[in-house]
C-alpha cells in the first residue's frame, strides 16, 4: 500500500520572544491531510490521514476530543475523502499496525474539518464530478482531483440593508434576493469550464456578491457584482442593480427611477460621458438595457455585456450623478456621501 506524507506544522516560543508575547516554551504540533480511513478502537476511532508524498499517521479521537469546522461534524463526516487538521498532537505510540504497515500514533485535542466532499453530479457526456466544500467555497473536480471550477458562495445584500430600511423592508429585501438567487446557471458554466479545462486551461472561477451602492431618504441600492470566466457561451444578461422602499420594501426598477423617455435618458448619459463619436453613440443607443444601470452615490454607471459593443469586451459608461440628477425623480436621487 502506498502512503503520502503528512505535513506537519509547528508553532514554538522560545528566549526573549517568550516573555515578550506570553508563551510558554511549549511547541504546538499540527497534522494535515486526507481522511483515507477510520477504525474503531478501545475508547474511541483511529483516522488514518495521508498528505502529499509516502507515509500516513494514524490519530486516536474520542470523547474528549474537539470536532469543529465550517459547520457541526461527527466522526461519519470524516470518512469520504475529507481533509483534516489535527491539531494539539501527542504521540500516543510507535509502531501501530495499519494495513501491515507501523504507523506512529497520535491523540489530538481538536480536530478541525477543512474540506470534504459535499456531492457528486455528471457532466453531459458522463463524467462524473465531485463537488467539495471548501470555506465559503465550492470546488468542482474530477475525480483525479483536477479541479474544473471554483465558485464562490453567493455574497448578500451586506449587513446594511438592515440598518437602513425598517425591519418590514429587510425581510422583503433579503426574500427577494433569496428568489432571485444565482443569476448563472452552474451545469452551463461546469460544461464550459470542463472543455477548457482539457484543452489545457486553469479551473474557472465564479462570484456573485450584492452589496450596497447608494441610498436617497426614500430608496437604498443594491448591486450585484458577477464574477465569470471568459468562455464563449450564451448566458442570460444579469440585473446589476436593484432599488427598494425603505420603508416597505418594494422593488423598484431601474426603469422607474427617471421622468424622462428612454432615448432622453440615452443621450443624457452618453454626453456626461463625453462619448462624441456617432457610430459609437448610436451602438450604445441601439443596445441599451435599463438592466445595465447601476445605481452610486456619486455617479451613474452604465455596462453592456461583453460583445455587444463592437465586439470589443465589456463596455462602461459613466454619467456624473449632477449631469443626471434633473432627469431622476427627486425620491430617487442617491446622497453623495
Amino acid at each position: 500500500m502506498k502512503h503520502k506524507s503528512i505535513i506537519f506544522t509547528a508553532m514554538l516560543c522560545f528566549g526573549m520572544s517568550s516573555s515578550l508575547f506570553g508563551c510558554t516554551n511549549q511547541v504546538e504540533l499540527s497534522i494535515y491531510g486526507e481522511v483515507v480511513d477510520l477504525i474503531a478502537a478501545d475508547g474511541g476511532q483511529v483516522i488514518i490521514i495521508e498528505g502529499d508524498s509516502e507515509s500516513a499517521s494514524a490519530i486516536l479521537v474520542n470523547s474528549e476530543t474537539t470536532l469543529n469546522g465550517m459547520r457541526d461534524i461527527e466522526l461519519e463526516d470524516l470518512t469520504s475523502g475529507a481533509y483534516i487538521t489535527a491539531r494539539d498532537i501527542d504521540t500516543v505510540e510507535s509502531g501501530y499496525d495499519y494495513d501491515g504497515e507501523e504507523l506512529e500514533l497520535y491523540s489530538a485535542q481538536r480536530i478541525e474539518l477543512t474540506m470534504w466532499r459535499d456531492s457528486s453530479l455528471s457532466l453531459l457526456n458522463g463524467t462524473a464530478v465531485d463537488v467539495w466544500r471548501y470555506r465559503n467555497r465550492k470546488i468542482y473536480m474530477l475525480p483525479d482531483k483536477t479541479e474544473l471550477l471554483v465558485e464562490e458562495d453567493c455574497y448578500g445584500p451586506d449587513e446594511s440593508v438592515g440598518q437602513l430600511t425598517s425591519v418590514d423592508a429587510e425581510e422583503a429585501i433579503l426574500k427577494f434576493y433569496a428568489e432571485r438567487g444565482l443569476q448563472y446557471d452552474i451545469m452551463t458554466e461546469l460544461e464550459a469550464a470542463y472543455q477548457s479545462v482539457m484543452q489545457g486551461s486553469a479551473e474557472g472561477h465564479i462570484a456573485q456578491v450584492t452589496m450596497l451602492s447608494a441610498y436617497s431618504d426614500d430608496i437604498v441600492y443594491f448591486s450585484t457584482e458577477i464574477t465569470l470566466p471568459a468562455y464563449e457561451i450564451d448566458r442570460d444578461v444579469p440585473y446589476l442593480c436593484d432599488g427598494f422602499d425603505r420603508v416597505s420594501g418594494e422593488h423598484i426598477g431601474m426603469n422607474e427611477l427617471w421622468n424622462c423617455d428612454e432615448e432622453t435618458l440615452v443621450a443624457a448619459i452618453l454626453d456626461s460621458a463625453q462619448v462624441t463619436d456617432s457610430e459609437r453613440r448610436g451602438q450604445f443607443e441601439e443596445n441599451f438595457e435599463y438592466r445595465y444601470i447601476q445605481i452610486y452615490g456619486d455617479l451613474i454607471q452604465v455596462t453592456y455585456p461583453i460583445g455587444v459593443i463592437s465586439d470589443i469586451g465589456t463596455s462602461s459608461l459613466v454619467a456624473d450623478i449632477d449631469d443626471m440628477r434633473p432627469l431622476m425623480h427627486d425620491w430617487a436621487v442617491p446622497k453623495n456621501e
